[in-house]
């Protein structure tokens, strides 16, 4: 949803993988019209949610990237409150948000208890620990630097955009929280990523083989110094 913050925008950027349907003539309407600038990359192959998202980002030429990849309701101040973070050197910036469903009822006051964590009251080592081994991270949620992102690409194929940046986010700069919600995160039948049911400790993620596989990836990312990520040829890339 455009909000009259949105206006403030410098440039939109849209990645499109590959879609059948309706999407480029509905994005055109719609920019075109609202008065900002915009780019389009069209993919004429699937590339998948990280190739996209890398070839979008990439493609940004601002100081400040944000990640709208969800239907989504930003608030009139989200903008200027996540710039007045930047302004004062911080690298990656993360908001709360409210839940409300496909017409906008609340249906929860607060995403982050929801999920049982603080993000402004845990530590950078909790933060760290989280990120590795929970999909913790909403994209729509978050914004960073250009430069951050220049410094952890290519995303490597064992996660997902959102998250890698956040992982990467307190080894190559500051991190800060906004406890106040800047977002609703709206619920539907459509959803690609879910409003999950009690606290992040115990999701889905931490169990089975998918629970597995993250805690293994974790623990061999504590056993490496950054440097050694993303040393030669980004060797923690999965072929």
């Amino acid at each position: 949803d455009w909000s009259s913050d949105v206006c403030s925008s410098d440039l939109i950027v849209v990645g499109d993988d590959d879609s059948s349907d309706k999407t480029i003539s509905i994005v055109k309407e719609v920019l075109s019209s609202s008065g900002i600038p915009y780019r389009i990359i069209e993919h004429k192959s699937h590339q998948g949610i990280r190739r996209n998202f890398e070839t979008t980002f990439t493609s940004c030429s601002g100081d400040v990237i944000f990640s709208c990849d969800q239907d989504d309701v930003w608030m009139p101040d989200k903008i200027e409150t996540f710039l007045s973070f930047f302004i004062e050197g911080y690298s990656f910036v993360y908001s709360n948000s409210t839940v409300v469903d496909a017409d906008r009822n609340r249906i929860h006051n607060d995403y982050w208890s929801y999920y049982g964590v603080d993000f402004s009251e845990i530590t950078v080592e909790e933060f760290r620990h989280l990120t590795l081994i929970n999909r913790t991270i909403s994209g729509y949620n978050m914004a960073f630097t250009k430069e951050l992102l220049e410094a952890v690409l290519p995303f490597p194929e064992h996660f997902i955009h959102d998250d890698w940046l956040a992982i990467c986010s307190t080894w190559f700069g500051r991190v800060a929280f906004i406890r106040k919600p800047l977002t609703e995160y709206r619920v539907h039948g459509n959803n690609t990523s879910g409003f999950g049911n009690g606290s992040i400790i115990n999701k889905p993620e931490q169990q089975g083989e998918e629970g597995k596989k993250r805690r293994l990836l974790a623990d061999g990312y504590y056993e490496l110094s950054p440097d050694q990520w993303f040393g030669g040829a980004h060797m923690y890339l999965a072929s």
